[in-house]
């Protein structure tokens, strides 16, 4: 079976500045990542909070995984 490597970046122009909102909004992406863990969309998943990236790993089909991604 594949594997897939997701390299993701974070858009810093879309970061909350006010920092109640931008620990809402990093919840809110954890409880996404946790979901996508527990329904096997992703395998792994890591972040490098001062870069403001960070990777998956997925096993989905190369279809399912381009769906996943745009959605």
């Amino acid at each position: 079976m594949p594997k897939f490597f997701i390299h993701w970046k974070v858009d810093p122009t879309k970061i909350p500045l006010n920092p109640e909102e931008r620990a809402k909004l990093w919840l809110s992406m954890l409880e996404m990542v946790k979901a996508d863990m527990k329904a096997d969309v992703i395998k792994d998943w890591g972040m490098r909070s001062a870069e403001l990236s960070g990777y998956g790993v997925s096993e989905l089909s190369e279809v399912e995984v381009h769906s996943a991604m745009m959605s």
